[in-house]
């Protein structure tokens, strides 16, 4: 997963002529997600339509065989990125969560800290009270 690191590395370092490109290729991405999105949505409202007029004719299509034929036929490319950069999040966040912790003890330990101090601050003033009317 070097490469995958190095990579989102260089997305960290593109100047905004960098951003502007990535940005165009992403709306370009996002553009054929929709059409692909768009064939999907029709492709299962056709076979629903096709599953009721098969019903009404007494057929029976089992669209689980079907689908477990394709998923024999058709392999399926592997989500790398997505699966790497949910990780990569999931760690970060856990990293996150920590450093949370941390900080919340850190501010917990000042705040006793200061509590100790003020406590100590007023012995000290009660104790050079003695001290100064004991003194006269």
């Amino acid at each position: 997963m070097a490469d995958i690191d190095e990579a989102f590395a260089a997305l960290k370092q593109l100047d905004e002529d960098g951003r502007k490109a990535l940005s165009v290729a992403c709306m370009m991405w996002e553009e054929k997600w929709r059409e692909a999105t768009a064939r999907a949505e029709k492709a299962e409202w056709l076979l629903g339509r096709l599953h009721e007029w098969a019903a009404g004719w007494g057929l029976i299509f089992d669209v689980s065989k079907a689908a477990a034929h394709w998923d024999t036929q058709h392999d399926g490319q592997p989500s790398l990125l997505t699966t790497w950069f949910e990780a990569h999040v999931q760690a970060t966040g856990k990293e996150l969560q920590g450093l949370r912790t941390r900080l919340d003890d850190a501010l917990d330990g000042r705040e006793q800290a200061e509590i100790r101090a003020e406590q100590a601050e007023r012995a000290l003033a009660g104790v050079d009270a003695l001290l100064r009317g004991g003194g006269s």
